[in-house]
């Protein structure tokens, strides 16, 4: 969770991003994840888990 969100923290600031939302694979589905995009104002689309029965 850390390294994805210093990540996008220094996406926005090498290249000036305005980001105002992200789609992210079902892994990221954090509570860290979740918490660093709302202190960002950022909507984070992330999908979900398929479980196979």
């Amino acid at each position: 969770s850390k390294p994805y969100l210093e990540r996008l923290d220094r996406q926005v600031q090498r290249f000036g991003f305005d980001v105002e939302a992200v789609g992210l694979d079902a892994g990221y589905l954090t509570v860290p994840i979740c918490h660093g995009l709302s202190q960002r104002n950022i909507f984070g689309v992330i999908a979900h888990r398929r479980y196979q029965t």
